[in-house]
């Protein structure tokens, strides 16, 4: 749901300016309502994440993973980097300790997870103990059923299916994987924002805007509990944002669609099933 926006013009937007915008978000909506901050990956952004955790220590920070991806494919691709650290060469000059560096940062990482999570220490060493059981495949996760579920079911259903033996790490879990990765469908209110500050309306005040953005997006919500969304002539009328012509598939190829967000894959799999057929039949 879409609660609210900020007008930062003229504004210094410095860690302590960003996270002060946070916080002060958090603590309306209540920081038992909420367990996770997600935005890009810029320096000032992860620092303002970063005293946030501070304050709310069981709120994680989390990068937008579609950023993180962004800024790996320019890294690799970059002139400057020649693929040199991403090679095959490379990669076999010290394998052990690139292994050994991969496994002890994972393992630290781990350990600052479950610290916070589970600031209790007996509770943190049942819910360690359950985490080796799990991560060594030994007791109930050594069937055959259990270990080849790893590759081929997903991770909330593999934890519905094979973790009751460990109740605490299922729970956190579940919760952790059900919370989103990407900034994607928050980035699509700015989307609206341009759609609004079009040429005619470039004079609307920033709280204006700001109304018609919580009025518009939260409908749309809405919209998606009816049937008419997935049926009829107005059927996934906004899955191409606000920037739209045509829905007709005669007219809309891939590229014109390939803005989708993220955060909506049914709705990405029906209109390119829907294109598919379009295909097909020409």
């Amino acid at each position: 749901m879409f609660l609210k926006a900020i007008n930062c013009e003229g504004k210094v937007k410095d860690k302590f300016f960003i996270s002060n915008l946070l916080i002060k978000s958090i603590r309306e909506i209540g920081p038992q309502n909420v367990v996770q901050g997600i935005t890009d990956n810029a320096p000032v952004c992860k620092a303002a994440g970063l005293l946030v955790e501070s304050i709310f220590p069981h709120i994680f920070w989390t990068p937008c993973v579609v950023h993180s991806l962004n800024l790996a494919l320019k890294r690799i691709f970059s002139p400057s980097t020649h693929l040199r650290f991403y090679s095959d060469q490379w990669l076999e000059e010290v394998p052990g300790v690139l292994l050994h560096t991969k496994t002890l940062r994972l393992q630290r990482k781990e350990k600052k997870c479950l610290q916070r999570y589970f600031p209790n220490d007996s509770e943190r060493r049942q819910v360690s103990e359950e985490y080796a059981d799990f991560a060594s495949c030994y007791a109930d996760f050594s069937g055959s059923d259990s270990m080849n579920d790893r590759s081929l079911m997903g991770p909330v259903k593999l934890w519905i299916n094979h973790g009751a033996s460990t109740p605490t790490l299922q729970s956190m879990a579940l919760k952790l994987l059900g919370q989103p990765c990407p900034s994607s469908c928050c980035e699509r209110n700015w989307r609206t924002y341009n759609f609004i500050h079009s040429v005619k309306r470039n004079k609307i005040t920033p709280q204006r805007a700001e109304d018609l953005v919580f009025v518009h997006n939260n409908l749309r919500l809405l919209s998606r509990r009816s049937q008419t969304y997935n049926e009829g002539v107005s059927h996934l009328w906004d899955v191409r944002g606000d920037g739209f012509d045509s829905m007709d598939m005669e007219n809309a190829g891939i590229l014109k669609i390939a803005n989708l967000s993220l955060d909506e894959p049914e709705l990405e799999a029906k209109l390119f099933r829907s294109v598919d057929n379009v295909n097909d039949d020409e």
